[in-house]
């Protein structure tokens, strides 16, 4: 089970916008050393509007023991 910090870093910490250029960055190097959920997105599609929404918040609830990375497909 992952262990809530005590303090909340900023959101921009914790759910970035990743592209196709810095995937490797943002995802799999920083995957080393904390868990990144990817949530791939479009703006057409009604379940990510749905889901998205929920992610970030457990994202933010978890006060970074986890981060998101948000790719638009």
């Amino acid at each position: 089970m992952l262990e809530l910090g005590n303090s909340t870093p900023p959101a921009d910490d914790l759910i970035q916008d990743v592209s196709e250029a810095n995937f490797m960055e943002a995802v799999v190097d920083a995957s080393q050393t904390t868990p990144i959920i990817v949530d791939f997105w479009a703006p057409w599609c009604g379940p990510c509007k749905t889901l998205g929404p929920a992610l970030e918040a457990a994202v933010k609830e978890a006060n970074g023991a986890v981060k998101m990375a948000k790719i638009n497909v």
